[in-house]
């Protein structure tokens, strides 16, 4: 674990007692930069713009604010500031006719809209839940229910703003009290809602949209709880490092992540795996001509660079041999267990908790998983390069294809099945931390890896601090101490010397730029905030990827007669050169 130490800071004045999900960062003013948003339990809400240490917008008597979100609540295509008290009301703002700005003095905001909603809420989200296009609000209360609501406007606006009101439109009551609530995009590319229950458990909500003839009334009282389809799936993780089955959980979705899972292998070696562990065989008389030549000369013998291509083509045969007739075997194996079982399949219960037909026998399909150097160097997380991807479905009655053309189509279909695409696609998923200091990346309903740290995490979010296009994992403790994780288990701690109430992560606009941060909220009147993190990826690179960037590396290869060879030759020539011949 490597430590880091971010030196740039801005220090932001704000008194009162703040919760943990009263803060927030987001384009409040649609200028393009982020603000930092800030509410308190005396019921004042400030806004900070650039590197002001004082609020250029504040809303003073509303309450006790125990949430604040900033999204597009009015579904103008326009963010708006939306405020919820614990006492249950509502207050949404609209900076369209109130720019902030650093210069003047402070604004004093006005609420656009203000309504009653149930009380007791404790977070807040605004965005697409159901999928059709539409934003909504998504509360989660101490009082174990989820409710959903969508702007629906009522006619003309007054005085200049917006008529209308928020329509509940789901209700979920769970048997747990709620940790944290996050949107994540499932693998169809449809959203969902995770709810965090505690011991590191978690529901997925999902919800159809309405059909396109219901009509939302909002001044209709009787269909303020319009019934649509959802489904509820718990998701029992099983984690034997968790300590505690009550444990308080937080939870963070839509974090991208590598087109394929870092956790992805198989039980079987793959051909790769095969030709890595069988060397190249020379006679005697090749070695001491290899030898000579070695002190003479600057090329290999003819016929010494043809064994070695020689003999890594004819184990690649022996590989997919070996592998179709190991797929043989197993669907003469399934076809008898067919006659005794209808289907040819069993009922297993997976992690999930839900019932699914598999044959274990390999009789329907068979699925292999298999690590392939897509880009050898690159890697698949933020800190660290190992690249595996997954392989094709082979089906029942089709013979393995052990080219690179077969091999390249069925992982184009495997990648587009899991929603995902050959061209810069990446895929979603989902991070759990706990009081009792477990970190969990979750990909598909699958663990990916499970860290455990001895401090209490009470805030988990994703945020891209190596620059790479792909999210690290972000959780902050009670005590200050905070860890960045990438996908491969690369790990950073920076310590903030100061007790924190209230944590978040994301950007920031500064001097004109959006950069990225780490919010800290006291237990004082002060907020930190800092920016222009800079953590370096430590890539592992293998020997053939650093000598592919000599050119003088790809011109003795020319002399050699070496130019279209495989990795798997070069390597096999590389360990030849270095170690000699193997005895």
């Amino acid at each position: 674990m490597r430590v880091a130490s971010f030196v740039n800071y801005l220090e932001f004045e704000f008194e009162g007692t703040i919760n943990k999900n009263a803060v927030a960062l987001g384009d409040v003013d649609n200028d393009g930069l982020n603000e930092l948003v800030l509410g308190n339990e005396n019921g004042v809400v400030a806004v900070f713009k650039d590197e002001h240490p004082k609020p250029v917008g504040e809303g003073t008597e509303l309450g006790m604010i125990s949430a604040v979100a900033v999204g597009d609540v009015f579904n103008s295509g326009q963010n708006a500031l939306l405020v919820i008290t614990a006492c249950g009301h509502c207050y949404i703002y609209d900076f369209e006719d109130t720019p902030l700005s650093t210069a003047g003095e402070k604004i004093l905001l006005q609420p656009t809209h203000t309504q009653r909603i149930p009380a007791n809420v404790k977070v807040v989200l605004v965005g697409d839940v159901n999928g059709d296009g539409f934003s909504e609000v998504v509360v989660g209360l101490t009082d174990r229910v989820v409710r959903t609501y969508r702007w629906v406007p009522g006619g003309h606006e007054v005085g200049g703003r917006p008529s209308g009101k928020l329509v509940g439109l789901n209700k979920w009551e769970l048997g747990e009290q709620i940790g944290g609530i996050t949107f994540n995009q499932c693998r169809d590319g449809t959203p969902s809602l995770l709810v965090a229950q505690p011991g590191g458990t978690y529901f997925t909500l999902k919800v159809q949209p309405p059909g396109q003839d219901t009509q939302l009334d909002p001044f209709d009282e009787s269909s303020s709880e319009l019934l649509t389809k959802m489904s509820l799936d718990y998701e029992p993780l099983a984690s034997g490092r968790l300590r505690n089955p009550n444990i308080h959980t937080e939870i963070c979705g839509n974090i991208r992540l590598s087109r394929a899972r870092p956790g992805s292998t198989s039980s079987e070696p793959d051909t790769a795996d095969t030709l890595r562990s069988q060397p190249v065989r020379l006679s005697s008389n090749e070695v001491e001509e290899y030898n000579q030549y070695q002190s003479t000369s600057t090329t290999l013998p003819p016929h010494i660079t043809n064994t070695i291509t020689t003999t890594t083509g004819r184990q690649a045969g022996e590989a997919r041999n070996n592998d179709t007739r190991d797929k043989s075997v197993g669907k003469e194996v399934g076809s008898e267990a067919s006659r005794d079982k209808s289907g040819g399949g069993e009922a297993v219960c997976d992690v999930q908790g839900k019932k699914r037909t598999e044959n274990r026998i390999a009789g329907d399909e068979h699925v292999k998983c298999e690590e392939d150097e897509m880009r050898e160097g690159g890697g698949v997380g933020g800190l660290q390069g190992d690249t595996k991807k997954c392989a094709s479905t082979v089906k029942e009655g089709e013979e393995s294809r052990g080219g690179d053309e077969g091999e390249g189509e069925r992982t184009m279909k495997e990648v587009e099945s899991r929603g995902g695409s050959m061209d810069g696609g990446l895929h979603h998923g989902y991070a759990l931390a706990t009081l009792d200091g477990t970190l969990m990346l979750v990909q598909e309903g699958k663990i990916q890896w499970n860290l455990q740290v001895d401090h209490q995490l009470f805030a988990v979010c994703a945020l891209d601090v190596t620059g790479n296009g792909r999210d690290e994992v972000v959780a902050c403790a009670w005590d200050g101490n905070t860890y960045i994780v990438c996908e491969a288990t690369d790990c950073v701690r920076f310590t903030f010397h100061h007790p924190v109430s209230g944590f978040t992560a994301g950007h920031y606009g500064l001097r004109g730029r959006q950069v990225t941060c780490l919010v800290y909220v006291s237990f004082g009147p002060r907020v930190w905030l800092y920016h222009d993190l800079d953590v370096a990826p430590v890539v592992t690179r293998s020997l053939t990827y650093v000598l592919e960037q000599d050119p003088r590396y790809r011109q003795l290869l020319q002399k050699i007669g070496l130019t279209d060879a495989d990795r798997t030759t070069l390597r096999h020539l590389h360990r030849y050169l270095l170690y000699g011949p193997l005895r």
